[in-house]
């Protein structure tokens, strides 16, 4: 029943993507992001429907809320600080606390996937896309140089 739910709300993010417009490859319209996001939560629940065609009883462990508000409150804190703080201060800080695992502390994965996140995104928005975001104290300091 998730993945039917899933899919249907991967359909419905397509449909309204659809329609504020995609753009082009270089100059991507307001839609882009949505239909990306679209595509990608369409194509995993399809997956995941797939692989649980034969485990239909197995049902899903719950940690409790905490997982979805942390990642609620990361999106929400990362859209109120990305015109102050500029994308790669705010993708860093939203990565951190997105990745933060007991685990990862006594590593180095942690930070590294954080960076290669940040980098990851500031490559395929900035440099692939040309997407203009709000510049932040990182990206000042990169101009200067």
């Amino acid at each position: 029943m998730d993945i039917l739910f899933l899919s249907i709300f991967a359909i419905v993010i397509l449909f309204y993507s659809y329609k504020e417009g995609l753009g082009h490859l270089r100059e991507p319209a307001a839609g882009s992001f949505g239909f990306i996001i679209g595509i990608i939560l369409l194509v995993t629940s399809i997956l995941v429907g797939i692989k649980n065609l034969g485990h239909p009883h197995k049902k899903p462990q719950v940690k409790g809320f905490l997982p979805f508000f942390k990642v609620i409150g990361a999106m929400i804190a990362y859209a109120l600080l990305l015109e102050r703080s500029g994308l790669l201060l705010t993708t860093f800080i939203t990565s951190l606390i997105l990745f933060a695992r007991r685990d990862y502390f006594k590593t180095l994965r942690w930070p590294l996937i954080t960076v290669a996140t940040t980098l990851g995104v500031y490559f395929v928005f900035v440099v692939v896309l040309k997407c203009q975001f709000p510049k932040g104290i990182i990206e000042r300091i990169l101009s200067i140089l």
